[in-house]
């Protein structure tokens, strides 16, 4: 399962508050948590590019929009079929549709829910052709859930409660990204709270999703030995840093993502402390798929390599401002990010600073000087 524009930090697992993800939790407490799993990119292409091949955007070479018919790499997909594995997949966005080659692999590929854009996407409708699925697919089989209701604009559900009670703002839910982002210097901490309450909101509905899908597997095999993971293509940001959205920086609100499998040799409330890369989600599966197989992970990882090249396809102001060019490296408890269009570069201790605000540059030279040579590639496109 990927869940669009999902932070870490909004699962309970991950530290929010006790009851905010209750399904997402109990397969955390069954499963494996890496606790520090970075998509390689902070918009949807790019990452689940990476999810679907097992390599970086240097390899398989999806990095923008124009980027059409999508990786040069395999597909899980396509390495599952080729083991004889019934696949299918249920999408909630264009972005993870044919255009861009994510529909190589399936037998079946469910692009229904993304036919309205954006609005009224909700868990709900994607858990309902999950658990047909599930329950008709030949065996083995395997199944993508694209889960999309995290992502803008963020929608109240029935019967939710996060947001506060006693909110007398302009704000209502469900406002188009255009308009939040023109009004973004005019709201206050009121305003923010809200927004962060909507967006749990539409985290929650990923969870009860998560919660019906796992109940459908353990109907279907009620001895167990079914495997499951959950990612995100990306995080968000929600006013952090004066911005509402994602694509635009590096850091951890919108990379850092929650990495969560259940299955044969995950193990049972093992948490993972060393960062890792969202490529390690394809040779995972692959572990599992194979007579025998069990997904222990792989060893702790070295640097974990961080880009984004966002090229909006729009030439309005809105559009031009999430323009970026950016690489990082992860390792251990620190972050390098260099902006490749302001040519600045910076430093993170990620253990005494997790928010990320105060730069360790100047005074860690032969770090930066080390980590710099291990950054990620960007392509060359003669745009500096």
């Amino acid at each position: 399962m990927v869940a669009d524009t999902l932070r870490a930090d909004a699962l309970g697992a991950y530290g929010a508050p006790p009851g905010s993800t209750p399904h997402l939790d109990a397969m955390a407490a069954e499963g494996a948590v890496f606790d520090r799993a970075y998509a390689p990119s902070p918009w949807t292409l790019p990452s689940l590019a990476t999810i679907l091949t097992g390599t970086q955007p240097s390899e398989h070479g999806v990095w923008r929009l124009t980027d059409v018919g999508g990786s040069r790499r395999p597909l899980l997909a396509e390495m599952l079929a080729a083991e004889g594995y019934a696949t299918a997949a249920i999408v909630s966005s264009v972005l993870a549709g044919p255009q861009w080659g994510f529909d190589r692999g399936f037998g079946h590929f469910d692009m229904e829910l993304a036919a309205g854009g954006n609005r009224g996407i909700t868990g709900a409708g994607a858990a309902s052709k999950a658990e047909a699925l599930i329950a008709s697919l030949p065996e083995p089989f395997f199944l993508m859930v694209h889960l999309f209701d995290p992502h803008l604009s963020y929608e109240r559900h029935p019967g939710e409660s996060f947001t506060e009670a006693a909110y007398r703002g302009t704000l209502r839910g469900g406002e188009e990204i255009a308009d939040l982002r023109a009004r973004m210097d005019g709201l206050d901490e009121s305003d923010r709270a809200f927004l962060r309450g909507l967006y749990r909101g539409e985290v929650a509905s990923v969870d009860r999703a998560v919660g019906r899908i796992r109940a459908a597997l353990g109907k279907r095999n009620p001895g167990g030995g079914a495997a499951l993971v959950l990612t995100a293509d990306h995080g968000e940001e929600i006013l952090e840093r004066g911005w509402l959205g994602h694509t635009r920086t590096l850091f951890d609100e919108l990379v850092r993502v929650p990495l969560i499998i259940e299955g044969p040799g995950a193990g049972g409330g093992v948490r993972r402390e060393a960062p890792v890369s969202l490529d390690m989600v394809t040779p995972l599966v692959m572990g599992w798929a194979r007579p025998q197989g069990t997904a222990t992970g792989p060893p702790d990882a070295g640097p974990v390599p961080l880009t984004v090249d966002f090229e909006p396809v729009r030439t309005d102001a809105a559009a031009v401002a999430k323009r970026t060019r950016m690489r990082g490296v992860v390792e251990g408890r620190w972050k390098l990010i260099v902006d490749e269009r302001s040519g600045t570069t910076a430093l993170y201790d990620l253990h005494a600073d997790p928010g990320e605000t105060r730069d360790q540059a100047a005074q860690n030279a032969a770090l930066v000087h080390r980590l710099i040579s291990v950054l990620p590639e960007l392509p060359d496109r003669g745009d500096g």
